[in-house]
């Protein structure tokens, strides 16, 4: 199969049998160059319905991140593995992942091959507001905070209590956000935290659809030599690979007190 004038496809590997939207699906080919080549070329990638229609499609530049086309002498073999991410809107069901060649004009060069089919898996959404013991609206970037609920507001130390965020998502995203939880003394001192992906890390935030909400639920247990009085808890989002925020951290109206039996 000629993937390009001078490409021959030689094989690929595609094991994937499910991905989640949001997540990252992987596949390899191999190609050898019957002809010393000039340009570098991206891939074509596209997840087709079984119905024939186009679910997502994305051009990936280079073919290989480890050596680009334009390098290839006659009878070089390259390998090429690579991924896509499936965007959140990307529907659940049975698509096939299907691949091109293409030069920088986006033309099509040879033949496409198909690599297998895949189950995508969406999550079950709720595009409603839910409702909140605690409302308290703060934009951080592409997620919005909209509130809480913290049903004890009196701890014993070496207990643990639950605090649940709510999120939604303004627009769809490519970040990979952990969501945290931080329990300060009065000289805003951190006494105990959480972080974590999203819902007891099953939703990360690149799954999630514009416009959708996320309850977010933290248990946290504090230290069981705390001293008594009221701690502040403050909350947010970072990036997990670049560890910024994208926005200040939010005080919580309430506080917990820390009371001793």
């Amino acid at each position: 199969m000629t993937l390009a004038p001078g490409l021959v496809l030689l094989g690929y590997d595609f094991n994937q049998a499910q991905v989640n939207v949001g997540d990252k699906l992987y596949w390899t080919v191999y190609l050898r160059a019957t002809t010393s080549q000039s340009r570098d070329l991206a891939a074509r990638v596209q997840l087709v319905g079984l119905n024939g229609g186009i679910l997502h499609s994305a051009d990936v530049e280079p073919v290989s991140p480890q050596f680009a086309t334009s390098r290839m002498l006659a009878g070089d073999v390259l390998r090429g593995p690579n991924a896509i991410r499936v965007p959140a809107s990307v529907p659940g069901g049975m698509a096939r992942l299907r691949l091109a060649l293409v030069d920088e004009s986006g033309a099509v060069l040879g033949d496409t091959v198909e690599l297998g089919q895949v189950m995508v898996r969406a999550p079950d959404r709720t595009m409603t507001l839910p409702r909140v013991q605690y409302s308290l609206r703060v934009d951080l970037g592409s997620v919005r905070f909209v509130g809480y609920d913290l049903p004890t507001l009196q701890v014993a130390p070496g207990k643990t209590f639950t605090l649940t965020l709510y999120w939604q998502a303004l627009s769809e995203m490519t970040a990979e956000y952990k969501s945290f939880v931080h329990v300060l003394d009065a000289s805003g001192r951190l006494v105990i935290g959480s972080d974590a992906v999203p819902a007891h890390w099953t939703r990360p935030t690149t799954g999630w659809l514009a416009g959708e909400y996320v309850a977010d639920a933290h248990a946290l247990a504090l230290p069981g030599d705390l001293v008594g009085g009221e701690y502040r808890i403050e909350v947010g989002l970072y990036d997990a690979d670049s560890g910024m925020r994208p926005g200040d951290g939010i005080i919580l109206d309430q506080k917990i007190a820390v009371t001793h039996p």
